[in-house]
């Protein structure tokens, strides 16, 4: 007769085949089956709580993602069908409730009626085909604006649509200009601004760029839920490769990439990327072909000699023109105003320049120079209309010249400035709103023209233009990285929407051609110690020269790594570790930088149970508290949890699943305790957002997908999401009974306290074969457990079953020690002994328990009849 006790089930399961190396510590420790049962880091092993039934997704295959602003301000992004949405917390959808505030004329539909004009001399505010179009000058701004009979005391919202921008919002109670409540930049795209207010509040909204803003709506914000348009149809949401910087939200896919915004905890927009600067091609990438700008700035027209433009794939994209010769002008109404500069350079008369000085004004027009551009000395000044020319006589000098109004030196009128020099260039960029024909585009110029000549010197953005945009992204060393179309870019330093390469130093955009592999679409980009790019056949690092040297141009390269190529499934990160799905979409590796190799290694995460995903792996997400996990969707609607513990040596698989319903996602937010872990689930052709009970819940709330309820309850409504579903209704003592739910409800035989309603769970734990280990083999030699004894707490004894196999389960004895167990609440505390199992001798001896109410072992011990040990 030999003792033995199990008392590690921190080792998880792991497949059949792997019990055979019984010279393995790990693996005589293991399981055969861990199902809806967590093992802990310290060795228990519990029944797991159940999982709370939170509300309707917007529509079948919606993802979630993760958002964290502070431990206090968590949210999930759900993405629809070309739609977001917003749960606070995770548990609570952002609604607005009604309100008597309102916009007069707020769809533009009158032009811009009930609002009042106080644009600036030279700039225009005008509506027209149901939009505000607002037009700065060079010293003004064009402003518009009105005030609301608000509801006070209450949130309202408004909700704002821009076509063009950007524009200033802002908000107070102050009259025009006031903004005690808001003052933003909003970028095109749509917004849903919260805010509560004391006294009637005034929208102002300000232009202050030459080139126009296009303001669609700005309305009070109807009552619902609050939706947000992407361009994501939900076919799509997969391919959603999302980076967070603060209240920031990148996203890139396959389609042209956008930002999420929180402007608040109750405020969202979602907007265009707007990049800028780049990232350009080379320089005239069709050689026969030259651009011409209609004017030097604002907005105008772009016209092609050829070809070119491609509607919708050209809008959005940058154009960059380089000017043979430089013109500047400016339109001055204000002091401390004027052009931009020309750069003289060469001798004699090759440093003549001309400049006019023409309209109706008070003022003193000043000629300046500089040597850098910076820093600026009086050559000479004005104050009466003049056309003219200058030419300096330092030979080989470079200087930069320019028309200014100083501060106070301006009166009244508006002095008009230009400045026209032959030689050198100016690069103008531009940004195209709309396509006429393939010839002629609308743009804004963000960077103003040097001549409206035809140039053969343009370059165009690497991105959009029909070559699409890269599909990945991530954050690193204070740059946004973005990979796909063959390359990897990184933004200018702390400037995460400019790309551009002709900054000096080491900040400027980084650009790197991937050679090697699959790149057209990147399946990642994710950091562990270093960038990594994960492609389908190779986790590829993006590095400096050495090791803690800062990424820049001049020393980034990529070099290939391990050879283990990467599905386009989010990673997780975890303390220093990168766990990723195969290409194979079937096993979870994990990589880690070496700096001895200056590379990555991986690690197979699934050497003892290499089939446990073979179902295909859906997503993967990660919880810290109160002990390392990772959740695995599978397609067959299960999921696969690994308990991970890198100090203690801590690595268990266990199987979770729902009685009667499909997991579709699972997605994470941190907590001060415990992280909240939340799952949509497919019940009846319906996906509705779930969260796992908390593990201080594992008593209280014992049943999936439930509804809890307070005070004393005769008839459980609320629950149509279990219509003709069979479920259990438990109270804080112990089950009440099994319904049927039918029209949403249940009606109980009795006045329940705080009832808790939802679908039962079973939980089943199989040990592996049990021998005697030894240097003689006994694997295949014929035994059978006598007796066992079972510590266990917080369970309730009608659900706990154990035998020698699944098919044979008895009930937990009545009397534990001569003392009667009590059935009908939680037992605190006990060692259950099991007399007989009923078994016959076998070479495959297991100890099986299944639990269909919450237990938590910590341990078994057991007694061991081995036909060999009785006959030697």
């Amino acid at each position: 007769m030999i003792e033995g006790v199990l008392n590690q089930f921190n080792r998880g399961e792991i497949d059949s085949a792997a019990f055979a190396r019984q010279d393995v510590e790990r693996i005589r420790r293991s399981a055969k089956t861990i199902s809806n049962a967590f093992p802990q880091s310290l060795g228990a092993l519990f029944r797991r709580q159940g999982i709370e039934d939170i509300g309707a997704m917007s529509v079948s295959g919606a993802r979630l993602h993760e958002f964290i602003y502070s431990l206090d301000e968590t949210a999930l992004l759900e993405f629809g069908d070309e739609e977001l949405k917003i749960w606070l917390s995770g548990d609570t959808v952002l609604t607005r409730s009604t309100v008597t505030t309102s916009v007069t004329n707020g769809d533009f539909a009158s032009g811009i009626t009930s609002w009042t004009n106080a644009s600036g001399s030279g700039s225009v505010a005008t509506g027209s085909g149901g939009k505000a179009i607002l037009t700065g000058a060079d010293t003004t701004d064009a402003v518009i604006w009105q005030t609301l009979t608000t509801e006070t005391g209450v949130e309202n919202a408004l909700r704002v649509v821009v076509e063009e921008g950007p524009v200033r919002l802002k908000l107070g109670t102050s009259g025009a200009q006031s903004d005690d409540i808001v003052n933003t930049l909003l970028q095109p795209g749509t917004y849903s601004l919260a805010f509560t207010p004391d006294a009637n509040v005034t929208i102002t909204l300000v232009n202050s760029n030459t080139y126009r803003t296009l303001i669609d709506s700005i309305e009070i914000e109807a009552s619902g839920d609050v939706v947000l348009p992407t361009s994501v149809p939900v076919e799509s949401v997969d391919e959603l490769q999302i980076q967070a910087n603060a209240g920031k939200l990148f996203c890139f896919w396959s389609g042209t990439p956008f930002v999420i915004e929180r402007r608040g905890e109750r405020s969202w927009g979602v907007r265009e990327f707007r990049y800028t600067g780049g990232p350009f091609d080379i320089i005239n990438l069709d050689e026969g072909l030259t651009l011409s700008a209609s004017a030097l700035s604002g907005n105008t027209t772009l016209a092609a000699s050829k070809a070119h433009f491609k509607d919708p794939e050209s809008v959005g994209t940058l154009r960059k023109l380089v000017s043979s010769g430089q013109d500047v002008s400016a339109s001055v109404a204000a002091e401390d105003n004027g052009t931009d500069s020309i750069r003289v350079t060469g001798t004699g008369d090759s440093r003549r320049f001309n400049y006019t000085i023409l309209g109706s004004w008070s003022a003193t027009v000043t000629l300046q120079r500089s040597v850098d551009d910076a820093t600026w000395t009086d050559v000479d000044s004005w104050t009466a209309n003049r056309i003219s020319n200058y030419k300096d006589s330092d030979d080989g000098a470079i200087y930069y010249y320019r028309l200014h109004v100083k501060s106070g030196d301006y009166t009244s009128g508006t002095v008009v400035l230009t400045m026209s020099y032959d030689g050198g260039a100016i690069e103008g960029i531009c940004r195209i709103v709309s396509v006429n024909s393939s010839t002629s585009a609308n743009v804004q110029v963000l960077q103003n023209f040097g001549s409206t000549e035809a140039t053969k010197d343009w370059y165009q953005t690497q991105w959009g233009d029909g070559a699409g945009y890269p599909n990945a992204c991530a954050f690193y060393e204070s740059r946004l990285v973005v990979a796909g179309n063959d390359g990897t870019w990184g933004s200018v330093t702390d400037s995460f929407e400019s790309f551009d390469r002709s900054l000096s130093g080491a900040s400027a955009s980084i650009f790197k051609t991937i050679g090697f592999g699959p790149v057209s679409s990147v399946s990642w980009l994710a950091t562990a110690s270093r960038m990594g790019i994960g492609v389908a056949t190779d986790i590829i690092p993006l590095r400096s020269s050495s090791f803690g040297e800062a990424l820049t141009q001049d020393n980034a390269n990529l070099r290939p790594g391990p050879g283990i190529g990467a599905k386009d499934i989010r990673p997780v990160r975890l303390f220093d570790s990168l766990f990723f799905v195969h290409m194979s979409g079937r096993k979870v590796y994990r990589a880690n930088y070496d700096g001895a190799t200056d590379g990555f290694i991986v690690q197979d995460m699934m050497t003892y149970h290499p089939d446990c995903c073979s179902a295909g792996i859906v997503e993967m997400a990660v919880s810290s508290e109160p002990e390392p996990r990772k959740w695995v969707v599978l397609e067959d609607g299960t999921m696969m949890v690994r308990l991970f513990d890198q100090a203690e040596d801590v690595s268990a698989w266990s199987q979770l699943s729902i009685d009667g319903a499909d997991i579709k996602r699972v997605a994470t937010l941190p907590a001060a305790s415990e992280d909240r872990v939340f799952f949509v689930v497919d019940i009846n052709g319906s996906e509705r957002l779930c969260r796992l009970g908390l593990m201080s819940e594992k008593k209280t709330r014992p049943v999936d997908l439930y509804k809890a309820y307070s005070g004393a309850q005769t008839t459980l409504t609320g629950l149509s999401h279990l219509d003709g579903e069979d479920i259990e209704v438990w109270d804080a003592n112990g089950k009440i009974g099994d319904y049927t739910v039918s029209s949403g409800s249940v009606t109980l035989g009795e006045s329940v306290d705080d009832p808790v309603a939802g679908l039962p769970i079973t939980a089943l734990y199989e040990s592996g074969r049990i021998i005697r280990y030894s240097e003689k083999p006994s694997y295949a030699e014929r035994k059978r457990i006598k007796r066992a004894s079972i510590h266990m707490a917080d369970f309730w004894h009608p659900g706990i079953t154990v035998g020698r196999s699944t098919s044979k389960l008895q009930a937990l004895p009545s009397y534990s020690n001569g003392a009667p167990i009590t059935t009908s609440a939680f037992v605190e505390e006990l060692d259950v002994p099991i007399e007989a199992f009923n078994g016959e001798y076998s070479t495959n001896s297991q100890i099986v328990i299944q639990m269909t109410g919450p237990a938590t072992i910590y341990s078994i011990s057991y007694e061991l009849d081995d036909i060999q040990a009785s006959n030697s």
